[in-house]
This record gives structure tokens, C-alpha cells and sequence, in this order.
């Protein structure tokens, strides 16, 4: 698999190429226990968003993104994320992608 660097603004992942970043990381798989929390678009592109599961009783949408970190999940990468999940929570290891200019997390397979 070839290397990349995802980008990162203040500790947060980028969601698209043109946003300003600080930081730029190696990809590397992670371990996470997720659920939905909401759908949005990046552009173009519908994404749902996955939060860590131990925020679920946390009211997200009072805090913004700096408090309340999600994951956007990106249109390909919905179905297998969606088929391994039990009651909106999946759990996995999961990898950043970027697709055209956005970024989102995908299911890692070895």
C-alpha cells in the first residue's frame, strides 16, 4: 500500500485538500468503537459521521468540532461500514482515505 500524509488542523483531521492545516501524518490503521451521530456533505459529497461511542451521551451538536471530534465517513466507503454495523455502532480498525479532494476514515482490511 502506498504511504500518505493525511492532514491535520489544531489535532482535528481535515476534511478536504484546501482547508489550512499544521500538521501532516503518516496514515496508519487505528483501533475505534464508533457510531453514527449525523449525515453532512463535503462539497459535493454526502458523508455520515462517526463519533467515538463513549461521547454517545455527550450533546455534540453544542460543542462544535474542536470539543466534539466525528469522523466523516465518504460515499464509497459507506456499505462496508455500514454492513458491519449493530445498531448504528461499528467497531474496527479503520484507516484515513481521500477520495477526489476529501478526506474521511474507510474499514482497514490487512
Amino acid at each position: 500500500m502506498k504511504k500518505w500524509k493525511m492532514r491535520f488542523q489544531n489535532g482535528i483531521p481535515c476534511e478536504w485538500e484546501g482547508q489550512p492545516f499544521d500538521e501532516e501524518r503518516e496514515v496508519e490503521p487505528f483501533e475505534a468503537d464508533l457510531y453514527i451521530c449525523d449525515t453532512d456533505t463535503i462539497g459535493s459529497d454526502a458523508v455520515i459521521c462517526l463519533r467515538p461511542y463513549a461521547d454517545r451521551e455527550k450533546p455534540w451538536w453544542l460543542y462544535g468540532p474542536n470539543i466534539s471530534f466525528h469522523y466523516k465517513v465518504l460515499v464509497e466507503d459507506m456499505v462496508d461500514i455500514i454492513a458491519n454495523m449493530d445498531k448504528g455502532r461499528v467497531k474496527g480498525k479503520f484507516i484515513f482515505t481521500k477520495r477526489r479532494f476529501n478526506y474521511g476514515i474507510k474499514l482497514y482490511k490487512e
